[in-house]
């Protein structure tokens, strides 16, 4: 055990009873195990809550101090010790004792974390984080015990514990170890559980802060639709506010404000500038509250808020609203003055500088000056040795500024200096950027060295980004930007007559797949030879499928990156209208008296080739089911510039089906997004196909969209059956059993599975109609004649 225990717990006098406590809690840390009781007999120390609370205190000294054995063993015996005294709760229904008895000193240690911390949950981060590494599953755990809490638990209970959720919910909000995009969908998911307790009705004000701090995690949300995000951030907010007003609870009402102003300069649906005003009102009212005497920080934060709104408002004069937000700047440097608020000041000033450099009113040069004097003013405070990171960015300022000035030998300077700091391994994006400025700058001066010097720099920089690429689409940007850096040090070195340099940058660059034109062009030809049997075959999978088979190892995403590119010149070389046209001219004239132009014909054949080989690909059943799905969505959305509803409307509405079909069965992107895009398709095909001309093609539409509606996740689950119901009973008034039995057959399946799973009506009725339905799909797609389905529909009998 720990032989003392730090700091003491406050600053302020001690009396003699928590001396006595302080004593107690020493002379258990340094007993020999098992005596605990017998100094807890000795002591004259009163066995009290007080002391319980005083153990919770030292106990988080301890931890955060590193000793987390002699924590555990302190808050043990505070449990003990406040269980009598009612300072300690337990699961009644959880079904396993130890993992109660361990979440429930969670809880307790978790909220005198808290309170020591004067109610900030961050103090909680330590005993967070131990259980953690103790337990990989302890959240699950947590999660799963505190939602049976708030079933089972008295109403008193699971308030109690629903608060606790809310505190967790902020612990974990800006929790520093683990996933960050997890950890957000932790905090919500525990803010979301803790207001189905802590309704308006019953405890109005944790609703309201409860919403606030919901709000706040989805506005910083990562996983899922940033614009959906913010919108539930918004309606957060909104929903605090009905209880934060101004006149019962100003603070609180002036934060959500605050927070809502935040929410609506990010907003991205809606009017973008109607959105900034809502930010500036949102900001303004703020400061009603917020004033300078009472709250001179937050009025200062708020002045910042308002200048980064006026910066970007779209609607008034630009010089005006530049002018407001220059205002708002120099308002609050009137409180962070460079004693109280350095990093603040110098943050300010940096602002200052930006809005300078771009101003649009008043003498040009003297703006640039003071953009200079404000960025100087700033590295007097973000200095390297103190501020490294920040001294960099001031610098690439300044550097940008000297730019405007024409002072290219200052502007190389500063971009110098900053990447000095921003090393390629450290801070490779900032590294990126600065060398590719410092690069570009010397280039245009015909400045050789310096030119390659920053290329060189931007060039190491790529490669740890590439390293570090999440996706194939950040990696495919990182590509396409480092191509153009080649490019230009190649031509640098060239110029500067460093032929060997030159050649070794060339070859890294092929090295990296930068560059790699003849493998681009060999896989051009495989396109193009593919594009090629898929027309002359009309579509035929004997003749193409041979083709793919042998290059199946490069069916891969560089594979659909070149198919893209094609599709691209494609659309490059006809415009729809008079594609349309000749086409329509071509197929009605005689074979031979129409001459077209060759381009259109290669164009015009190569469409006609995608068009054939999107079915195929989709269908392919060798190479990657991934990267199949992605080259057909691309073919179908391509060919849909020149195959449009106007010109082509049967192949439009055709193409329709087939992508939406592809949408389904994507493995790539959102799947709801996935199922919402194939709803789309098969519906706009129905504006073309419809149940009296083209009754089978019809009929097709809708069981496709019965199926995906079954599937679908957005929406109410009972809602969507529903509605998947409907359209299989389409299928079945318009095609009967002779007429059309494989589309009869299959509604049928579709409405078997559909009512075996239906939520509506009654369960014991459902499933007399799914029989039905699966008695009479049987009808048609006999065990003779259909062995696969007879034998799915007998499984779905039995």
């Amino acid at each position: 055990m720990a032989k003392g225990f730090g700091t003491q717990p406050s600053q302020k006098k001690i009396n003699k009873r928590q001396k006595a406590y302080l004593k107690l809690i020493s002379q258990l840390l340094e007993c020999p195990p098992g005596k605990e009781e017998e100094v807890l007999q000795a002591s004259k120390a009163p066995i009290d809550a007080e002391l319980v609370r005083t153990m919770g205190a030292v106990a988080m000294m301890l931890a955060k101090d590193g000793d987390r054995s002699s924590a555990d063993f302190l808050l043990e015996i505070a449990d003990r010790l406040g269980e009598p005294l009612g300072l300690r709760r337990r699961s009644r229904a959880d079904k396993d004792g130890n993992d109660s008895e361990e979440l429930s000193r969670f809880v307790s240690q978790f909220m005198s974390a808290i309170a020591t911390n004067n109610g900030n949950p961050r103090g909680a981060h330590p005993i967070l984080q131990g259980y953690i590494e103790r337990d990989a599953k302890f959240l699950e755990k947590f999660r799963n015990w505190s939602e049976v809490i708030l079933q089972e638990a008295p109403p008193e209970e699971a308030a109690s514990l629903a608060k606790v959720l809310a505190s967790f919910g902020s612990a974990m909000s800006d929790f520093p170890e683990g996933d960050r995009s997890e950890n957000i969908e932790t905090a919500i998911a525990s803010y979301q559980a803790a207001l189905k307790v802590l309704t308006r009705e019953s405890h109005a004000l944790q609703w309201a802060e409860t919403q606030n701090l919901l709000a706040i995690a989805c506005c910083k949300r990562v996983e899922g639709s940033r614009a959906e995000n913010l919108e539930r951030g918004i309606a957060a907010y909104q929903e605090a506010l009905q209880v934060f007003s101004r006149e019962e609870f100003p603070e609180q009402w002036s934060k959500t404000q605050s927070n809502l102003g935040l929410a609506y300069r990010q907003r991205i649906s809606g009017d973008k500038a109607e959105n900034l005003e809502k930010a500036i009102a949102a900001h303004r009212q703020t400061l009603e509250v917020r004033t300078r005497e009472a709250f001179p920080e937050l009025w200062a934060g708020t002045q910042m808020n308002l200048a980064a709104d006026y910066r970007q408002r779209t609607r008034g004069k630009p010089e005006e609203n530049q002018g407001l937000a220059i205002a708002a700047c120099e308002a609050a440097l009137q409180v962070y003055t460079s004693d109280a608020y350095p990093e603040e000041r110098a943050k300010t000033k940096i602002t200052l500088g930006n809005i300078y450099r771009e101003l649009v009113g008043g003498d040009r040069a003297e703006n640039l000056e003071k953009a200079v004097l404000a960025n100087q003013e700033a590295l007097e405070i973000f200095s390297r040795e103190a501020f490294p990171s920040d001294w960099a960015r001031v610098k690439t300022n300044l550097g940008n500024v000297y730019i405007d000035c024409d002072r290219i030998g200052e502007a190389i300077a500063c971009y110098r200096a900053a990447l000095e700091v921003w090393t390629p391994d450290d801070y490779p994006e900032n590294c990126f950027r600065a060398g590719s400025n410092m690069g570009n700058v010397a280039f245009a001066a015909g400045l050789w060295s310096e030119a390659i010097e920053g290329y060189h720099a931007a060039i190491e920089a790529s490669e740890e980004l590439l390293a570090e690429a999440d996706s194939d689409s950040e990696a495919e940007q990182v590509e396409a930007e480092a191509a153009g850096i080649y490019e230009k040090i190649l031509q640098a070195c060239i110029n500067n007559g460093q032929q060997d340099l030159a050649k070794e940058y060339r070859e890294r660059s092929e090295s990296q797949d930068f560059a790699e034109l003849e493998d681009e062009n060999e896989m051009g030809q495989l396109v193009l030879r593919i594009l090629s049997a898929s027309y002359q075959s009309q579509g035929d999978p004997k003749v193409v499928y041979p083709i793919l088979e042998e290059n199946e190892d490069i069916l891969d995403d560089y594979f659909l990156e070149g198919w893209q590119r094609l599709l691209g010149i494609i659309q490059a070389n006809a415009e729809p209208e008079e594609f349309a046209r000749v086409f329509q001219e071509l197929a009605a004239s005689q074979p031979g008296t129409m001459e077209p132009d060759p381009s259109f014909m290669e164009t015009m054949i190569l469409a006609l080739g995608a068009i054939a080989f999107n079915s195929l690909i989709m269908h392919f059943p060798g190479g990657s089911r991934e990267i199949n799905l992605e080259v057909a969505i691309a073919g179908y959305e391509g060919v849909a510039y020149l195959f449009n509803r106007e010109g082509f409307p049967e192949q439009w509405a055709g193409n329709q089906i087939d992508l939406g079909v592809a949408y389904r069965n994507r493995l790539r992107g959102d799947a709801k997004e996935n199922i919402e895009k194939a709803i789309a398709c098969w519906e706009s095909a129905l504006e073309f196909f419809s149940s009296s001309e083209s009754p089978e093609v019809w009929a097709r539409i809708q069981n496709n969209l019965a199926i995906t509606w079954a599937q679908r996740t957005d929406g109410e689950r009972a809602d969507n059956l529903e509605r998947a119901i409907v359209y299989c009973q389409g299928v079945l008034e318009i095609c009967d059993r002779e007429s059309f039995p494989e589309q009869w057959g299959i509604a049928n399946i579709n409405l078997g599975g559909i009512y075996s799973q239906r939520i509506a009506g009654d369960r014991e009725d459902n499933l007399q109609l799914a029989r039905r339905c699966y008695e009479n799909a049987a009808l048609v797609f006999t065990r003779e004649a259909y062995p696969e389905r007879w034998q799915d529909i007998q499984k779905a009998l039995a």
